[in-house]
């Protein structure tokens, strides 16, 4: 049966996803500026770590002590969380290693791009059609052969980009994931699950292939607190209430908004301004992301 929502019930949602991308976007500056001083799985399990404490904290005060137990123990939302999980550190894992090689708002500009992937897998579902994908497609591709053509060492396609692209088409799976997973659960043990999921595999990896140190932790406090609280606990959230009224290529649409927000905020605090040539490719993916949006919407 197809979902019916008010136009408050969508522009709400809309908002919510909105504000999930501008928490994306500059959490790319975070993530960099853990990969000083922690490997990608360890910054990962902590951030991760941290936003699962946090959102059991605010599931306790929002549904009180006599309805908390209540929503945490549905069996189908744990299930359904856990194999968001499984998706979610792959991604997750994909994107952070990326980052220890390329800029931030590079990679936000990659990331973007799994809004073209939500709209293929929307297609193979059966649930788009026509002619724009496969101009998406070459704009994509081409905006991404343009934003590497250039002299700037930061800016050259490296290994991480690689990574970072990798982990563009994990994201579409995920988001995939939610939409499947907001039909049927609540998003209370869901969102823990995949988050407890993820920060515990990440630390498994750290543990095994990292050396993970107390002071090492401590020095990269601040963005760890950024990326577990709003990056994790706040975002992803906002993402998966979204997520129950927009569906996965209009959400994506919103969510790619993460890619100008990261580039601003490289720009801003990491000193990563990217070159003319940057900017025309950076801009041809972006107007393909746009190209993907369904009409009507």
């Amino acid at each position: 049966m197809a979902r019916s929502f008010s136009s408050r019930q969508v522009l709400w949602a809309d908002a919510l996803l909105l504000l999930a991308a501008a928490l994306w976007g500059f959490g790319f500056v975070a993530q960099r500026l853990g990969m000083e001083t922690l490997g990608p799985f360890t910054y990962n399990a902590s951030r991760f770590a941290l936003g699962t404490l946090a959102m059991l904290a605010l599931a306790r005060v929002a549904f009180g002590r006599g309805t908390w137990s209540n929503h945490m123990v549905h069996r189908a939302g744990w299930v359904w969380g856990l194999w968001a999980g499984v998706w979610l550190f792959a991604a997750a894992s994909a994107q952070q290693i990326g980052l220890v090689t390329t800029t931030a708002g590079k990679a936000g500009l990659i990331t973007g791009l799994y809004t073209l992937w939500v709209y293929l897998l929307d297609r193979f579902r059966g649930r788009a059609s026509g002619w724009r994908p496969i101009l998406a497609v070459v704009l994509a591709l081409t905006g991404l052969f343009i934003l590497n053509r250039t002299d700037e060492p930061l800016w050259r396609w490296n290994v991480g980009d690689a990574w970072v692209l990798l982990g563009s088409w994990l994201w579409a799976v995920h988001v995939h994931w939610i939409d499947r997973a907001m039909q049927r659960v609540h998003p209370a043990p869901f969102v823990v699950a995949q988050f407890g999921f993820t920060a515990l595999a990440s630390l498994l990896v750290a543990l095994a292939w990292e050396n993970p140190s107390w002071p090492a932790l401590q020095n990269t406090w601040g963005p760890i607190l950024y990326g577990g609280l709003i990056s994790v606990a706040a975002a992803f959230t906002l993402q998966a209430v979204g997520q129950r009224i927009a569906p996965p290529t209009h959400a994506a649409i919103l969510l790619s908004m993460e890619a100008p927000f990261s580039v601003l905020g490289g720009w801003l605090f990491l000193q990563e301004m990217p070159p003319p040539v940057a900017l025309i490719g950076g801009g041809m993916m972006i107007a393909a992301v746009l190209l993907t949006i369904p009409k009507g919407k």
